[in-house]
């Protein structure tokens, strides 16, 4: 595989496409616009949190070889960074730190492949993740504060069905 490089940028008020950070393969800017958290393609894809004008950021974390860290997203507050740590297309879950670093937490516990977190808002959390026989993915919602995951997909079928149960019943 090539090199990886997802750091370019445009100004809002118009202007050319330029590079804003090399060699980096995932990022998200900060609530306020003024962080960008990034991984490069390095073993253990290490974490950095570069200020605006910075071209080389803090490296707040870094996993062990073989383990890798996906999909880097901001808490709408700015308080944690949300990203997938695992074994890339097998097992992972959602894990979150500060933006100043230390130990990482355990936000999920599928053991199983797990994408794309994003956040609706401080406290919901929806991503993809397939279940234990394997079936999936699906779409999980989960209170980051209580750490109960729901299938939302299966929620709503629950919820047709019942619907049309009492259409019926009437």
């Amino acid at each position: 595989g090539g090199l990886v490089d997802a750091g370019w940028a445009v100004p809002t008020m118009g202007g050319p496409l330029r590079s804003y950070l090399k060699g980096v393969s995932e990022l998200d800017w900060s609530p306020d616009g003024r962080r960008v958290v990034y991984h490069p393609p390095a073993e253990g894809d290490p974490l950095f949190v570069t200020e605006l004008d910075e071209k080389v950021g803090r490296q707040i974390y870094v996993a062990q070889p073989g383990v890798h860290n996906h999909f880097p997203v901001w808490s709408h507050d700015g308080a944690f960074i949300y990203f997938v740590q695992g074994l890339p297309l097998e097992e992972g879950d959602v894990w979150r730190i500060r933006p100043t670093g230390g130990a990482p937490e355990r936000v999920t516990f599928h053991n199983s492949r797990v994408t794309f977190p994003t956040l609706l808002d401080n406290r919901t959390l929806l991503y993809l993740a397939t279940d234990d026989d394997g079936s999936g993915p699906w779409i999980y919602a989960l209170d980051v504060e209580r750490r109960v995951p729901h299938r939302v997909l299966a929620h709503i079928a629950q919820r047709q069905r019942m619907g049309l149960g009492l259409q019926h019943q009437s």
